[in-house]
């Protein structure tokens, strides 16, 4: 007597491995949607791992707002604001959490100025910070002072 296909197990074991089974109509529906899974999955991944143009500009203009609200002590700027707007757009909750670069260009008209990129965009952001570094308080020592500092910004969507 034969076996109908209606009869076959929903899952097989060959060679000490369980696997769906192919010749059941469950078994095939679950292939398939395994495989769908995976492939959403793998998708979703990707989009995650990756800065799209919309995620930077949120970020940026978020690091934006969330540097000017927060006055420092002016020696956590000794080395410069790169630290802390990468920090802020990491932070911002846009687009990963890695991959966002804050390099400092130059000074311009009392301010300091950094790009903003990416590797996953082709889009830069000139980030003009001020007051600059030269600029902040300074104790006695001449080393920047316990002061307390509210940097101010302005974004623009183009390199420095």
């Amino acid at each position: 007597m034969t076996s109908s296909p209606g009869d076959e197990p929903v899952f097989v074991r060959t060679g000490g491995h369980w696997h769906y089974n192919h010749r059941n109509r469950v078994g095939r529906v679950l292939i398939v949607v395994t495989g769908l899974v995976v492939a959403w999955g793998l998708y979703a991944y990707a989009d995650d791992i990756r800065w799209s143009e919309a995620e930077l500009r949120a970020a940026v203009h978020e690091a934006e707002r969330a540097v000017e609200s927060e006055a420092l002590p002016a020696y956590q700027f000794t080395t410069g604001y790169d630290g802390h707007l990468r920090d802020a757009v990491h932070a911002s909750g846009e687009g990963p959490e890695h991959g966002a670069r804050v390099e400092a260009r130059e000074e311009g008209g009392g301010a300091d100025r950094y790009e903003v990129t990416t590797t996953d965009t082709d889009t830069a952001y000139c980030v003009s910070v001020t007051p600059a570094v030269r600029d902040l308080p300074r104790d006695v020592h001449g080393r920047p002072s316990g002061d307390e500092v509210r940097p101010s910004l302005e974004v623009a969507e183009a390199p420095c």
